[in-house]
């Protein structure tokens, strides 16, 4: 993988902590992140079991236009669907679960390679959950959001996102 496709705008000066408390607080800054995407984008979203990774990528889901129901890809590692965006730009949500990649480097950019994303990223908004194992292989401009559920809360739906917007990293 060698793609460098450069059609993402990310300002690097956005890197934000935003605490989030319940599930409508979250469906509105995913409605407001939504707008600011761009076909292309990348988003790594990490965070331990139960944080709230698949929680997060159906409600942007839904504010990138998607009309299906959004399954987590756990098992198939990759699901994609038809969307479309406010500036009625359609392309493909592609959502992908890497738990399941492996743990040696060989393993994970295998997984990774797999998916051939680098055909489809410039028509694409990508998604992919546990992803600070593919960090390493990943190129040009991407989101990464570590979600953190709150200890000691007892609603259960607090979260911290902390958002941080990169440019150049290792492949893809």
């Amino acid at each position: 993988m060698s793609n460098k496709i450069a059609t993402a705008k990310i300002d690097t000066s956005k890197n934000d902590t935003v605490k989030i408390e319940s599930l409508s607080q979250l469906d509105h800054f995913c409605e407001e992140f939504a707008s600011d995407l761009e076909l292309g984008t990348i988003i790594v979203i990490s965070g331990k079991l139960g944080a709230g990774k698949t929680t997060f990528a159906k409600h942007l889901a839904k504010h990138l236009g998607v009309q299906d129901i959004i399954i987590s890809p756990t098992f198939t590692l990759e699901r994609v669907y038809k969307m479309k965006l406010e500036n009625g730009k359609v392309g493909n949500f592609i959502h992908i679960d890497a738990y399941r990649f492996g743990e040696s480097t060989a393993d994970i950019y295998n997984n990774l390679e797999s998916l051939d994303l680098e055909s489809c990223r410039e028509k694409s908004i990508i998604v992919i959950e546990w992803g600070e194992k593919v960090l390493q292989f990943l190129d040009g401009a991407l989101v990464h959001i570590n979600v953190i559920r709150e200890t000691g809360i007892t609603d259960n739906q607090t979260r911290i996102l902390n958002i941080e917007y990169k440019t150049d990293r290792g492949r893809l």
